[in-house]
């Protein structure tokens, strides 16, 4: 049975499209299973387009993406702090942890989330209950639109949020019991919580834009250097060192901006057009001058989108490795008609 779950304070929640498998220790036979057959399982939701994990991967993954600049072992230890927020579900099953919904909105007092609990029958197979349990999610995911994989520069990608709109309920052969859940805090956090859900109202009653709350706390975020090597790979050292991939034009248009910290307005780009094409021939030094000049031509030309696509998929790039309120210090940005610029303090960037 599909129930709707209301947590309050879940660290991680579960992308639109992600299954995740939670243990409850009490079922054996089922997590051996999964443990067994993790891969099958994989293509088995695969096939519903869907993205099967267990909690432990998704914690690890999570903790990766929304926290790079922790290390290895920083990160292994706060997973283990971050389980029992999952495991304190009420269920007798196993359950199966899901979304329907990756857009985040202002409004909602919590985000709305769904289980599937795996109640295992002794006489059929597990094989057959997993099938059937990964129809049923696609049959409640599916029938939400999917989102989009681009937004808008004023909006935050469906990462960590504070809020979520509320999924419907659906009547049919699905059946939902609705449970509000909150993970125990002891006496002081609970005070520290009501303390500062205090002042944030406080602050939003004198006018402060939920926006301006965020960058409050996106400020406290520890950033990392970017370092350009000599063969033009794109290293961040203090978030495990890791690499960001772009193909060569990509590239050379995020080592524009770099080169350019007060910024570019797109239509002066035809004015960055022979810096831009030396850039580009150096990161590409076989490709033809004739395409080269073609895609540069194309990136600087006031009446072409291209500028536009590009920093997009250079933002993409970013988001898809560690969360938005960081990533945001490494895209391109800005306003229209004003200058577009990375906002990454000039000092953090280390060319070899």
């Amino acid at each position: 049975m599909i129930q709707k779950i209301s947590p309050k304070h879940l660290p991680f929640v579960p992308k639109y499209g992600q299954v995740v498998y939670i243990s409850t220790g009490s079922h054996k036979r089922v997590d051996h299973y999964v443990r067994d057959h993790y891969d099958t399982l994989q293509s088995v939701f695969k096939l519903q387009a869907l993205d099967f994990c267990t909690l432990h991967q998704f914690v690890e993954q999570s903790m990766a993406y929304y926290a790079p600049h922790l290390n290895t072992a920083q990160r292994q230890n706060k997973s283990l702090e971050l389980l029992h927020c999952y495991r304190a579900i009420p269920t007798e099953h196993p359950i199966l942890l899901f979304s329907l919904t990756g857009l985040w909105q202002s409004g909602i007092a919590h985000p709305v989330l769904y289980g599937v609990e795996i109640d295992a029958k002794w006489y059929r197979p597990l094989a057959v209950t997993f099938s059937r349990l990964a129809k049923a999610v696609y049959q409640e995911t599916s029938a939400h639109q999917k989102p989009a994989s681009a937004m808008p520069n004023d909006l935050e990608p469906d990462l960590v949020p504070d809020t979520t709109a509320p999924a419907d309920d659906y009547s049919g052969s699905v059946r939902f019991r609705v449970r509000d859940w909150e993970p125990t805090l002891d006496t002081k956090s609970q005070k520290l919580v009501a303390e500062i859900i205090e002042r944030i109202d406080e602050l939003r009653n004198r006018g402060v834009s939920t926006a301006q709350l965020r960058d409050l706390i996106d400020d406290n975020e520890p950033l990392s250097r970017i370092r350009i090597t000599k063969d033009y790979r794109i290293y961040l050292p203090d978030y495990d060192n890791l690499e960001i991939q772009l193909p060569s034009l990509l590239k050379a248009v995020y080592f524009l901006f770099l080169r350019h910290p007060e910024g570019i307005r797109f239509k002066e780009m035809i004015d960055h057009h022979n810096e831009l094409l030396r850039i580009y021939r150096s990161l590409q030094p076989i490709g033809g001058s004739a395409r080269q000049e073609q895609s540069i031509h194309s990136l600087t030309d006031p009446l072409s989108n291209s500028i536009h696509e590009k920093c997009s998929r250079i933002r993409e790039a970013f988001v898809s490795r560690f969360d938005y309120s960081l990533a945001k210090n490494y895209c391109i940005t800005g306003k229209r008609g004003e200058p577009r610029r990375i906002m990454l303090d000039p000092s953090y960037v280390l060319w070899e």
